[in-house]
C-alpha cells in the first residue's frame, strides 16, 4: 500500500462527516434519525474508580465563547457511580456534553458533533490539585473514538509484521463501509417505495403546477422575487432529519 492512499484513506475518514451528510458517525455506523455524536475520553477523567480515589474536588470547564463561563462540578468524598454521573451531567448539559460509563467501567463523554468541533480545542479544566492543577486551567487532553483509532501511518520500513497490521486495520475498515453502503442501498430503496405508495398521478400535477406558479415572474415586478426568497428560504430550513420523519 503507498503512502498517498494511506493519505487518501485518512482524508476521506476525517472528513467523513461532512462527505456522508452528517449520516455517518466516527463508528462508520449509519444515522439518519438524529445528529450524529462524538465520543470521547478526557486525560485524567479516564475512570470512575480514579475520580471516587480523589475525593473531594470542584472541576471547572471553560471553552471561552463556546462555552457559557466557566462550568463547576463538584466531587465530594464517597459518592457512588451513579452519582458522580450526576454531577457531570447535571453541570455539563449546559455545554451540551453528556457522561456516561462504557462496559469496561470506563468513563467517557460525548457531545453533538458539531458542538465538540467548536469545543474540543477550545476547553480546559482548572481542579484543586488532585484531578487537575490548582494554579491555572489545563488544556483538555482528549482521544475521540473512532473505527480505526489513530490516523493511519504507512510503515517506513520493509517489516511484514507491520504491513499486516496495517492491512488488517484496513480490512476492517472496508468491511464496515461495504456494510454502510449496503445499509444505504436498503434506506434508499424503501425511501423509494414509500414515495411510490403514496405519490398519484394528481399529486405529480399539483407539484408541478406549484412550482410553475412559484417560479413563475413574467411580471417582473419585485414581488417575484421576495415570493421566491421566502419559497427557498423555507425549504432550507426544512432538515433532512425532518424529512426522513416525514417519510415514515
Amino acid at each position: 500500500m503507498k503512502l498517498r492512499q494511506v493519505k487518501r484513506l485518512n482524508h476521506l475518514l476525517e472528513n467523513r462527516s461532512r462527505l456522508s451528510a452528517a449520516s455517518v458517525d466516527a463508528q462508520l455506523g449509519l444515522n439518519l434519525d438524529q445528529p450524529l455524536r462524538s465520543r470521547f475520553t478526557i486525560k485524567g477523567l479516564e475512570s470512575l474508580q480514579g475520580v471516587q480515589a480523589s475525593g473531594s474536588e470542584t472541576l471547572l470547564f471553560s471553552a471561552g465563547r463556546h462555552m457559557p463561563g466557566p462550568i463547576a462540578v463538584v466531587l465530594d468524598d464517597d459518592l457512588s457511580d451513579s452519582q458522580i454521573l450526576r454531577r457531570f451531567n447535571t453541570s455539563l448539559a449546559q455545554a451540551g456534553l453528556h457522561a456516561e460509563v462504557t462496559a469496561q467501567s470506563q468513563l467517557r463523554f460525548s457531545a453533538a458533533e458539531s458542538q465538540w468541533g467548536k469545543l474540543k480545542d477550545q476547553m480546559s479544566i482548572q481542579g484543586e490539585d488532585k484531578l487537575f492543577p490548582r494554579a491555572s486551567f489545563s488544556p483538555v487532553q482528549s482521544r475521540e473514538e473512532n473505527l480505526l483509532g489513530a490516523p493511519l501511518v504507512a510503515p517506513q520500513g520493509t517489516s511484514r509484521a507491520e504491513l499486516r497490521q496495517l492491512l488488517d486495520t484496513v480490512d476492517k475498515g472496508l468491511v464496515r463501509v461495504n456494510g454502510v453502503i449496503e445499509q444505504l442501498n436498503q434506506r434508499q430503496g424503501h425511501a423509494r417505495e414509500q414515495i411510490g405508495r403514496h405519490e398519484s398521478r394528481d399529486e405529480k400535477r399539483w407539484a408541478h403546477d406549484f412550482a410553475t406558479r412559484a417560479f413563475a415572474h413574467d411580471t417582473g415586478q419585485g414581488r417575484d422575487y421576495l415570493q421566491v426568497a421566502q419559497l427557498v428560504q423555507c425549504q432550507a430550513n426544512v432538515s433532512r432529519h425532518r424529512v426522513v420523519g416525514l417519510m415514515g
